[in-house]
């Protein structure tokens, strides 16, 4: 079973057989899914709908599984993406893990090789979403002490400028202005 109730994922497959298959393995692991025909089909789900994983077919006509790939990543950062092929693919893993994806199955594969990468893959990218929220967290935490920084130095630079003022009125009121060269 998945580790914890991961979100959504978006299946993308233009064959209806495979799709009818990937349906019936990612409703197996009891996982909410939207499936899309194609990867035209699939951006306008992905603009409608946050998802948390997108497996996706690589050979499709229109948009790729790999302009898809590069779509979700511009767009969707915090949405992962698995590429299937088939067989004799002229795409290597190397090449789809290089340009972004989470992880590459080929065709043929069974259930539980696919539940294995689907778990890997989100808990993967729950990880990545914390690690930037956390970021973010202490981006506006420097910000905001930078910014308290800033009005430290103001208020220094003010209370100098008082003390050189003061100490003025002191050497005048002490000396006198005839005294002072």
């Amino acid at each position: 079973m998945i580790d914890q109730a991961p979100g959504t994922i978006l299946i993308v497959d233009d064959d209806p057989v495979f799709l009818d298959l990937l349906r019936s393995y990612v409703r197996a692991c009891n996982l909410p899914f939207v499936e899309a025909h194609d990867g035209q089909e699939a951006l306008d789900k992905l603009r409608e709908e946050r998802f948390a994983l997108v497996i996706s077919d690589l050979q499709m006509p229109g948009i790729s599984g790999l302009d898809l790939l590069r779509e979700v990543q511009e767009h969707f950062p915090e949405t992962g993406v698995i590429i299937i092929t088939g067989y004799g693919d002229p795409h290597s893993y190397t090449e789809v893990i290089q340009s972004g994806a989470i992880d590459f199955l080929a065709k043929p594969f069974f259930r539980d090789e696919l539940e294995a990468k689907i778990n890997r893959a989100l808990r993967e990218q729950r990880l990545i979403n914390e690690m930037n929220s956390l970021v973010k967290t202490m981006e506006q935490q420097l910000a905001e002490k930078n910014a308290t920084i800033g009005e430290v130095r103001a208020q220094l630079r003010e209370t100098a400028e008082k003390v050189k003022q003061l100490q003025a009125r002191t050497v005048l009121t002490t000396y006198g202005p005839h005294r002072i060269r």
